[in-house]
């Protein structure tokens, strides 16, 4: 499965809220009982530095994943602090859903950019 390609855009100082939802070839919702899920942004492919880390074996504060069930849905939030907290306007980000057996999946890839806000 190629990961699909979606932009994200987050407003400092709100909240940011998407769900993903993970079908198989069917249709049908992929039981996410016990999987691990990883997003990082980073300023390039490349880049050594992380700019923004969610992880549901260590998430940061202001940070949610889920909850992980057999809807196949998967649900990343950020808080107004979180996305107030972001210094990076533009970089590139994935997402993997790693399996209880090890077996890793990148399910969306993109661009995310991040806007200034004006009223704090």
């Amino acid at each position: 499965m190629t990961a699909a390609q979606h932009n994200l855009v987050i407003e400092q100082h709100a909240t940011f809220r998407r769900e993903i939802r993970w079908n198989d070839a069917a249709g049908n919702p992929i039981n996410l009982t016990g999987y691990r899920i990883r997003m990082q942004a980073r300023q390039e492919h490349s880049s050594s530095t992380v700019l923004l880390d969610f992880d549901t074996a260590a998430l940061g504060p202001g940070m949610t994943i889920g909850p992980l069930n057999s809807t196949g849905v998967i649900s990343i939030a950020l808080s107004p602090t979180a996305t107030a907290a972001l210094s990076f306007q533009n970089a590139r980000y994935d997402l993997i859903a790693i399996a209880p057996g090890g077996e890793t999946h990148r399910l969306i890839e993109g661009r995310m950019s991040v806007v200034p806000a004006v009223t704090r």
